[in-house]
């Protein structure tokens, strides 16, 4: 999903529930951990890691107002 199509869901109304919230981000830690060994060494994040990020629309909890969704911080500390 591009940042269009997520921007265009959240404006839609298509906000996800926190639960939804946990799951996508419990989702990416395979792969992050799978590849935090060559992050840190190479001192850079590997363009799979940003990919599945922004897939998982969870950059819109960062966003507030019309471009995203408002941070919930009782999800992100719930996904630890």
């Amino acid at each position: 999903m591009s940042l269009v199509e997520l921007r265009a869901a959240a404006e839609a109304g298509n906000i996800p529930t926190a639960d939804e919230l946990v799951t996508r981000a419990r989702a990416l830690a395979p792969g992050l951990r799978e590849r935090a060994v060559k992050a840190e060494r190479n001192r850079n994040i590997a363009r799979e890691s940003v990919a599945e990020y922004l897939a998982s629309g969870l950059i819109h909890t960062l966003c507030c107002g019309a471009s995203g969704w408002c941070i919930n911080f009782g999800a992100v500390t719930e996904a630890g």
